[in-house]
């Protein structure tokens, strides 16, 4: 699973984190005190994620030669 490869154990869907459905979209965590920071992933292509393994999204082919995942954690989220 993408978890084991990645060594991220603690994913979770945190509550007030985002993860978007396409490539460019922005990856969102906010904070109990309204605070937020998102992150767009660094992509050349704005292509569809897919679920993989525990709550991770995977988009095939975002960047040359390169999937990329995003996934969320009990403290924020990584992509990793």
């Amino acid at each position: 699973m993408i978890e084991k490869a990645t060594g991220t154990t603690d994913i979770a869907p945190a509550p007030g984190t985002t993860i978007p459905q396409r490539a460019s979209g922005d990856a969102q965590a906010n904070t109990a005190t309204a605070d937020a920071v998102s992150i767009v992933p660094p992509c050349s292509k704005n292509v569809t994620g897919t679920k993989a393994g525990k709550n991770t999204t995977v988009y095939p082919t975002a960047a040359k030669a390169t999937d990329l995942a995003v996934q969320p954690t009990t403290d924020g989220a990584s992509a990793p």
